[in-house]
């Protein structure tokens, strides 16, 4: 018969991914729901854990009131007179605001409202004055968390300093002052009203009417410090231009005497010979100014005879130049060139008609060129006479310009002196009249902000909020549970599907055998089956009998080997169902305990029998005298004993391949019952003997990499096995699970079973 157990393994038909797998693509919000189900306790234990916590918290903390008043920033001017350096209002911008935020928030200003209320005096911002309570102690987060921590995060204010041999009386005060400062500002908050020029100021406090007192005395102190800086501004400016005023005048003397002094000095006489220079000067400006145009114009008509001269010669200057005697000689230069032309027609070029004519227009050309010379010396002439002009003229005004400027030297220092003068007299004047705008301000001063909303003793705390306080405690409690759960699920580390065993070890699940609470002994669980063939027990295992039939129907395999990874997962318990189911069918069993280390296959059948299969591999019992027939199943069983000797060494014999041979002959089914593979190899030397290997797996309890090795072992070693059987199943806990396969619709068709 074919070797079964050497053909290739079986590639799964589908890879279906875990369920544990929660990927974008894989997400299934049913799957979720079971788990959460599976694992309500933990999320409702962390849930009424954190609300219980909560709750306690809340109970012990010190109710919190708070109350805001609001005051706007004045920006309009509202001074009887202009000055705006010394008293000018708010620019109203963000930046404004902000600034007087800070002002409010300063130490300087709740240092003042500090001493106005002598708050250092109460325990509430007093440490060093406060009882702890009874509760502090147990429910306090000091208790849990470093108090460094706490003040480094905001969450506590700065302890009290304690008193040390070095410091003094004094110095003690001011860090008490300092501390309760710093407590008030942690308790207020200053913030401005949806971008407008109105600033909220909140206050906290353990008792209501207190909270309303500390906030509008935040408010009326910061308006009571505005009107003092004004008036600090208003001393200060006062004291300066009093200073200033009395140097400005001292200035203004000296100023006015040194101009009289000067205007002494100068004569009436010079100032006559001044105005007669300046007459001059005006005349001979003029006078050179026509100069210099008619030099320009004599330069101007010199070049362009020239440039004429120069780029066609003297027919083209003559064109230009309007000269009578020239203009002559052009035309008759043209007439004896038109009688050229007409004698040329009659006579030729040699004839002395010819030879006279030429030689008279050469003579015209010739005085052209002499009175185009003596134009251009004309031009030259008149051009040198009128630079000589121009340069007399400018000698002459630039003597007067120098005598007037030594007549009227006098004259500018005067007007110097005039100007400094009444520079000083307007800078005094402007100085003066600050002065008196200053001092007459004394009495308008107003602050540049004022209260629109005094602070209410409010009527109930705002802290703690229990509600707000019980749903975050609910919503962590939750997350804290499904974030349990989550890891629960990451660090399960068992096979429940038959999904997971097709991803992971590429075998099928031949059928999942539930467990049973009818007894935990091989003998109760074998009784229960007879006495209910129509459990849901027996018909797992009889779901394994056709399973097994139908993986060949042609030749069903006859030798089976059943075994697991490691002890207890139900393997002999699965050996002997299996053969009850095949049994009952008519067919003629029979199952070998070859776990030699530990049988149990006597025990479980109450079989006592004198020879076993140590006696028959040891030649010592004959087949028929190891093979023992039980009444109540119908099978037949070789059991087997412990012994010393190696079982390894037994089961590799020939006497024991003989064995499984006789038996195929003998029997419709051979269920060999095998040791663990991780315990022992045994398995391994009997797997090539046999037609298939079934693979037993507790549910929920044998480690994946346990089963993973197992399997592997038997690949290594050339074996294939034919599929997996889970027992063990908890049915109930399975189908919570989601995995949707027919174990997990037990609930539904439950009926059809007795139990």
């Amino acid at each position: 018969m074919e070797n079964v157990s050497r053909a290739e393994p079986n590639k799964p038909e589908r890879n279906l991914p875990a369920v544990e797998d929660i990927t974008p693509g894989s997400l299934d919000i049913r799957q979720i729901l079971r788990i959460i189900q599976r694992r309500k306790w933990i999320l409702v234990t962390s849930v009424l854990l954190f609300a219980l916590v909560a709750a306690i918290n809340v109970s012990q903390q010190t109710p919190i009131y708070t109350t805001s008043a609001a005051l706007i920033l004045n920006t309009r001017e509202s001074n009887v007179v202009d000055v705006q350096a010394v008293l000018s209002g708010l620019p109203a911008d963000e930046t404004a605001v902000m600034g007087e935020i800070e002002i409010i928030y300063s130490s300087q200003l709740i240092g003042r409202v500090v001493d106005k209320l002598r708050l250092e005096h109460d325990p509430e911002f007093n440490g060093a004055l406060r009882t702890p309570k009874w509760s502090d102690g147990l429910f306090s987060i000091s208790t849990y968390v470093p108090n460094d921590l706490l003040v480094q995060m905001g969450l506590r204010p700065a302890p009290m300093p304690a008193a040390s041999s070095q410091s003094t009386a004094v110095e003690l005060q001011d860090q008490i002052r300092s501390g309760v400062i710093a407590e008030v500002q942690a308790r207020m908050t200053v913030e401005p009203v949806n971008y407008s020029l109105v600033i909220q100021v909140s206050f906290k406090s353990e008792d209501p009417r207190k909270a309303a007192l500390i906030a509008n005395t935040i408010i009326e102190q910061y308006m009571v410090d505005q009107l003092e800086a004004k008036f600090d501004a208003a001393d200060r400016a006062s004291l300066w231009l009093n200073d200033r005023l009395s140097e400005l005048k001292a200035e203004v003397e000296a100023s006015e005497a040194a101009v009289e002094t000067y205007r002494a000095t100068l004569s009436a006489g010079s100032a006559q010979n001044t105005d007669l220079i300046t007459q001059q000067m005006s005349q001979i400006s003029s006078e050179l100014t026509i100069a210099s145009t008619q030099r320009a114009e004599a330069q101007a008509r010199y070049n362009q005879v020239n440039n004429l001269i120069n780029s066609g010669g003297t027919t083209a200057a003559a064109d230009f130049i309007a000269s009578p005697m020239i203009q002559s000689l052009r035309q008759l230069q043209a007439d004896l060139s038109q009688e050229e032309t007409q004698l040329s027609i009659e006579y030729g070029d040699l004839h002395p008609v010819m030879i006279d004519i030429r030689a008279k227009i050469e003579d015209t050309t010739r005085q052209i060129d002499i009175e185009v010379g003596n134009v251009v010396a004309n031009l030259s002439t008149e051009l040198a006479v009128a630079r000589s002009r121009e340069a007399a003229l400018r000698q002459s005004l630039d003597a007067l310009e120098q005598q007037s400027s030594n007549q009227s030297q006098a004259s500018v220092e005067l007007r110097q002196l005039e100007r400094e003068a009444e520079a000083s007299r307007a800078v005094y004047e402007n100085f003066l009249s600050r002065f008196k705008e200053t001092e007459q301000q004394d009495d308008l001063q107003e602050a540049d902000a004022r209260m629109i909303s005094r602070a209410e003793v409010p009527g109930a705390p705002s802290s703690p909020n229990k509600r707000r306080a019980i749903m975050v405690a609910v919503f962590l409690g939750l997350f804290a549970g499904m974030a349990i759960i989550y890891l629960l699920e990451k660090l399960d580390n068992a096979y429940r599907s038959p999904e997971q065993i097709e991803r992971d070890l590429g075998l099928a699940t031949l059928t999942m055998v539930p467990f049973t609470k009818q007894g935990k002994q091989r003998r109760d669980v074998l009784r229960n089956v007879l006495k209910e063939p129509a459990s849901s027990l027996a018909e797992a295992f009889r779901s394994l009998r056709n399973t097994l039939f139908l993986t060949n129907v042609d030749t069903p395999p006859k030798v089976v080997l059943v075994t697991s990874s490691v002890p207890r997962e139900g393997k002999s318990t699965t050996a002997v169902l299996l053969a009850l189911a095949t049994a009952r069918v008519g067919k003629k069993v029979v199952v070998v305990d070859c776990d030699l280390r530990r049988p149990t296959l006597h025990s479980t059948l109450k079989i006592d029998s004198g020879s076993n299969l140590v006696d028959y591999l040891s030649h010592s019992a004959s087949l028929e005298e190891v093979i023992t027939h039980d009444e109540e199943t119908g099978i037949d069983v070789i059991p087997s004993s412990a012994t010393s000797a190696s079982a390894s060494d037994l089961l590799s014999t020939q006497t024991f391949r003989n064995l499984l041979e006789e038996l195929r002959e003998r029997y419709d089914m051979v269920i060999v019952d095998a040791a663990p593979i991780l315990a022992v190899s045994d398995a391994l030397v009997i797997g090539p003997n046999v037609d298939s290997i079934i693979y037993v797996s507790r549910w929920d309890h044998t480690p994946r990499s346990a089963v993973r090795s197992g399997v592997q072992s038997l690949r290594d070693a050339g074996l294939h096995v034919s599929g997996l059987v889970f027992c063990l199943v908890d049915l109930k806990r399975h189908a919570s699970y989601g995995y949707d396969d027919y174990a997990s619709h037990y609930g539904r068709y439950k009926e059809y079973y007795e139990s």
